[in-house]
């Protein structure tokens, strides 16, 4: 599988600042998260309510040790 450099100059930037490879620009990611702020939203209420998920199998950062 080859790889595209994207800092190269031939890699030409749109208007909005995506990409020629198809790739979303932060206009996409507004809309995106405006589409989806209702789940994001549950999302975080859970974590903030029963914590992340697998958090017991953490090594790294662990209070109490």
């Amino acid at each position: 599988m080859a790889f595209e450099r994207t800092d190269s100059p031939s890699a030409k930037e749109s208007a909005d600042g995506s990409r020629d490879r198809g790739t979303k620009g932060p206009r996409d990611c507004k809309a995106w998260n405006g589409e989806n702020a209702e789940a994001i939203k549950h999302y975080n209420d859970r974590i903030a309510r029963e914590g992340l998920p697998l958090a017991r199998y953490r090594s790294f950062l662990k209070t109490g040790r």
